[in-house]
């Protein structure tokens, strides 16, 4: 990896993270370290043998394809940074950013995330854009993670926990 500042904190994350769940969803605003923090993950999970799709979805800033696509590469040892040039699978959006486009993002992130998980992978981890303002934002947001919920992605030890996140994302959204 090339040298950067790892935040104490993103160890932490990453240990919680692996005993926690199958699905990673990073949501953050424009430049706020989403693809940073994305390569991290995924280095240091391979690094302790952890298969990890990587989907990216961030369709203007895209880290695995071309824009105005959902990408998806996975991974089984850590990565250079040559290795997140070619994605294994691309599904065209049609545009750079969602706003427009929320169907076609929400169809190539669970299509990308399928087939993350029939590839075997065993954390996916997603790479959002930063477009969370607004109502229509933070509902895609929603639905980006809603749509993993409902394949059995997402797995909670603690389902108060995982009830009160929900409640506060539903809230988030204005869908509450």
């Amino acid at each position: 990896m090339n040298t950067i500042d790892i935040p104490k904190e993103w160890d932490q994350v990453a240990e919680r993270i692996k005993q926690d769940t199958k699905l990673c969803v990073v949501i953050g605003k424009i430049d706020s370290g989403k693809s940073t923090l994305c390569k991290y993950l995924t280095h240091t999970w391979t690094a302790s043998g952890i298969r990890v799709g990587y989907v990216d979805s961030d369709l203007g800033q895209s880290t695995l394809g071309l824009p105005a696509t959902v990408s998806l590469k996975i991974f089984n040892t850590p990565p250079h940074q040559s290795d997140y040039a070619n994605p294994s699978h691309m599904h065209f959006v049609g545009n750079t950013a969602p706003e427009g486009f929320l169907v076609q993002t929400l169809h190539a992130v669970k299509t990308m995330a399928d087939k993350s998980r029939q590839e075997g992978s065993q954390i996916t981890l997603v790479d959002t854009t930063g477009f969370i303002e607004g109502p229509v934002a933070r509902i895609l947001k929603l639905h980006k993670i809603e749509c993993s919920v409902h394949n059995g992605f997402l797995h909670y030890k603690q389902q108060t926990r995982w009830n009160t996140f929900w409640a506060d994302m539903k809230k988030w959204a204005g869908k509450s």
